[in-house]
């Protein structure tokens, strides 16, 4: 069981409640391709973006074991984005952050998880912009229960933008399966709810940071382990929003135990 929990909220970057171990040390390659013709408008009308809005990522994310209880983590990613006519490459918002164990009886458990994320100095006045160029900052209380064959986990959290980006709510809750020791499946919903408080109404054609924003979308993923390493391949798609993105993305990443 512990050995299944491990490899938990790798798929979309976040830290799963139970953590690393002590001198336990986590690292995923990922690769993101996401694509999107339409968005939502503020009404939930789907309207064209006027071009295809393609997004390439390539991140590198770890995470390590303080303590039996306390994680550390972080993730950089590089971009590239194209619509149309228009390009922007380069290192995107860094995010690092940690996470406390709370609460841990049998197979339940909880943590708390606050993490910072660091503009890395690209130009806000690209129209293709890699991000909202300010400093944030989440705090998520995450929970979660393994069973003999599988886990659910969820988590609840805020985040705050120092600047014109709305504040959020988010979410997440998924289950995972594992019917063999060399195969994982996991489904997640997340949910990003923005409060309405951003001062920008729009931001140029990357329909993945609007300043306020709302987006629920559903994440499927299996993950195969080959000797000591696992891959994972998923496909993580928008069911609802509003100034956002109506697009999907397919995603492959590589999980490394030490």
């Amino acid at each position: 069981m512990r050995k299944l929990l491990a490899v938990l909220g790798a798929g979309i970057a976040l830290a799963n409640p139970w953590g690393r171990e002590e001198g336990e040390l986590f690292l995923s390659t990922q690769f993101y391709y996401y694509e999107a013709t339409n968005y939502w408008d503020n009404d939930g009308n789907k309207k064209p973006i006027g071009c295809t809005f393609k997004k390439r990522e390539l991140a590198l994310y770890g995470e390590f074991g303080l303590s039996s209880r306390t994680t550390i983590f972080g993730k950089i990613p590089y971009q590239d984005l194209e619509c149309g006519s228009s390009s922007t490459s380069g290192v995107s918002d860094l995010e690092l952050g940690l996470q406390r164990k709370l609460y841990q009886r049998g197979a339940g458990v909880a943590s708390l998880k606050l993490t910072g994320i660091i503009p890395t100095g690209y130009s806000i006045n690209d129209d293709l912009r890699l991000g909202y160029g300010r400093v944030g900052a989440e705090a998520m209380l995450l929970g979660g229960y393994g069973f003999s064959k599988g886990w659910t986990e969820g988590g609840a959290g805020f985040r705050y933008y120092a600047g014109y980006p709305s504040e959020q709510l988010r979410g997440y809750w998924r289950i995972g399966l594992k019917p063999v020791n060399w195969v994982i499946l996991m489904n997640t919903l997340e949910i990003h709810y923005g409060l309405g408080n951003g001062t920008v109404k729009r931001i140029g054609k990357n329909v993945t940071v609007e300043p306020d924003y709302k987006l629920l979308q559903n994440d499927l993923t299996v993950a195969l382990r080959l000797g000591r390493l696992w891959i994972q391949i998923g496909y993580l798609d928008a069911l609802w929003g509003r100034m956002t993105g109506d697009g999907s993305s397919v995603y492959s990443q590589v999980w490394f135990f030490f």
